[in-house]
C-alpha cells in the first residue's frame, strides 16, 4: 500500500512539473498591420545572405625605359617596350556568403514567462531559445565587404642607373685681375658646375660601360683575372650581371608583377516566377582592370543564381497547413534554399560554387513545446530541436 502511494506521489510531481515547464509566450512577426499591446517580451531577426565575391586579379605593367629608341642601334633589339602599358588578367575568384537581419522578418515573443530565454548575436539574429545547460558554437566573425587590397610589394627603384649617366661636372678657369700695391697681377679661380649630358653622349658612355662590363664576365669565366677562390668568382660574376642588367634596363624597359584583390556584394532576390536569376555584378577591362557596372568600358561581368527547389514539396505542404493551423504560434525559422551561384564573363562560366540563401527558402512557424531550439545564424534554420 505504501508503495502504491509512492508511485502516486510521483506520478502527481511529474505532472506538476510539466504543467510548469510549459511555456505560455506567442510570437508575432513585425509587420505593418500588427498591433502592440502591453505584453513584454523579446525581440528577435531571421537573417537574409549576401553573396560576397572576391576577384583576384593579375596586373602587369611595362614601363619603357628612358633609351628604348636606341635599343637596336647600340645592341641589334628589336622586342623591347616600346610604350608604357598596363594589362590585367582575372586569376581566381572566390565565391562566399554572409548575413545581416532581414528588415521584413523581425519578430516579438510576447511573454510573460521568465523561465523563457533568448540568445541573440550582435545583430539581433537569434542563436538559441533556452539554451541553459546546452553548448553551442561561437557566432562567426562578420566579413567587411567592398573592399580593395593591394597585394603588392613595393615597386623597385626604376632605371637605379638612369641618374648615374644623366650628369657630369664642368669645371672652368677664371683669371681675375687682382692689383698688388701698384702693380696688377692675374688671380686665377676655378668655377665647378653640373650639366647634363647630351643624350646620344649618355647612351654611348652606357653602351661602351655594358660592353667593358661583358668583357670582365668573359675574363673572369676564361681565368683572364687573377683570382682562383671560387666563390669569389662567383659572387664577383653574379654582381657584374647584375650591373649589367640594371644598365640593359635603360634600353629594354621593366616589367612590374602585382596583384589586386577586388570585392563585390550582392543581395539575391526571391522571384516567384523563375528558379533562376541573373544580374549585372561588375564588369572588367584588360586596359583597366575591375570596374564598377556604372562606369564606362568594359564588358560586363554577371553573376546568375539557380534556385534548386528542393523545399518545393515542404512548402506546398506547409502552406495547406497554415489554413487549417490555430492557436498560437511558436517560433520562426527558416528553411534555406540550396543555390548554384555562377560568375559569367564574355558567355564563359568563370566559377561556380553551391551555396545557402536564407531568403529564397521559406518560413515556417514552430509548435510552442519546445524545451530547447538552436538556430543557424547565417540562415535561420534549425540545428536542435528538443520537445517538451
Amino acid at each position: 500500500m505504501l508503495h502504491i502511494k509512492k508511485i502516486s506521489y510521483t506520478l502527481v510531481l511529474a505532472a506538476i512539473l510539466l504543467f510548469s515547464c510549459k511555456s505560455n509566450y506567442q510570437v508575432i512577426q513585425l509587420t505593418k498591420d500588427a498591433v502592440p499591446n502591453a505584453q513584454n517580451g523579446f525581440y528577435y531577426a531571421l537573417p537574409k545572405t549576401f553573396v560576397k565575391v572576391d576577384f583576384i586579379v593579375d596586373v602587369q605593367e611595362n614601363v619603357k625605359g628612358p633609351y628604348c629608341d636606341f635599343a637596336k642601334k647600340y645592341f641589334g633589339l628589336n622586342n623591347v617596350i616600346s610604350q608604357n602599358s598596363t594589362e590585367y588578367k582575372i586569376k581566381d575568384i572566390k565565391i562566399e556568403t554572409f548575413s545581416e537581419p532581414d528588415s521584413s522578418q523581425y519578430y516579438f515573443v510576447e511573454t510573460n514567462d521568465s523561465k523563457l530565454g533568448l540568445i541573440v548575436n550582435k545583430l539581433g539574429l537569434i542563436k538559441a531559445v533556452n539554451p541553459t545547460g546546452n553548448a553551442f558554437y561561437s557566432s562567426q566573425k562578420q566579413i567587411n565587404t567592398d573592399s580593395i587590397e593591394i597585394n603588392s610589394n613595393d615597386y623597385p627603384d626604376l632605371f637605379k642607373m638612369y641618374a648615374n649617366s644623366s650628369l657630369y661636372v664642368k669645371t672652368d678657369t677664371v683669371y681675375k685681375p687682382v692689383k698688388i700695391f701698384n702693380s696688377i697681377f692675374p688671380e686665377r679661380t676655378f668655377i665647378k658646375s653640373v650639366l647634363e649630358k647630351p643624350t646620344e653622349q649618355k647612351v654611348k658612355e652606357i653602351a661602351d660601360l655594358i660592353a667593358k662590363i661583358k668583357d670582365n664576365r668573359f675574363s673572369l669565366l676564361i681565368g683572364d683575372l687573377e683570382v682562383n677562390d671560387k666563390k669569389s668568382i662567383e659572387f664577383m660574376y653574379t654582381e657584374l650581371q647584375n650591373l649589367e642588367n640594371e644598365y640593359m634596363k635603360l634600353f629594354t624597359g621593366i616589367t612590374l608583377n602585382h596583384t589586386l584583390t577586388y570585392s563585390y556584394t550582392y543581395l539575391p532576390e526571391k522571384d516567384t516566377n523563375t528558379n533562376i536569376s541573373k544580374a549585372i555584378l561588375c564588369k572588367f577591362s584588360t586596359e583597366k582592370g575591375m570596374l564598377d557596372k556604372s562606369e564606362p568600358g568594359g564588358q560586363n561581368v554577371y553573376i546568375q543564381l539557380s534556385d534548386k527547389k528542393l523545399y518545393n514539396p515542404v512548402y506546398q505542404f506547409n502552406n495547406k497547413k497554415k489554413k487549417i493551423q490555430k492557436g498560437k504560434q511558436g517560433f520562426y525559422h527558416r528553411m534555406p534554399a540550396y543555390a548554384d551561384i555562377n560568375i559569367i564573363y564574355n558567355n564563359s562560366i568563370l566559377q561556380s560554387s553551391k551555396q545557402l540563401i536564407a531568403q529564397l527558402g521559406i518560413i515556417i512557424a514552430l509548435p510552442i513545446n519546445n524545451a530547447f531550439l538552436q538556430f543557424d545564424e547565417n540562415t535561420g534554420a534549425i540545428r536542435q530541436i528538443q520537445i517538451k
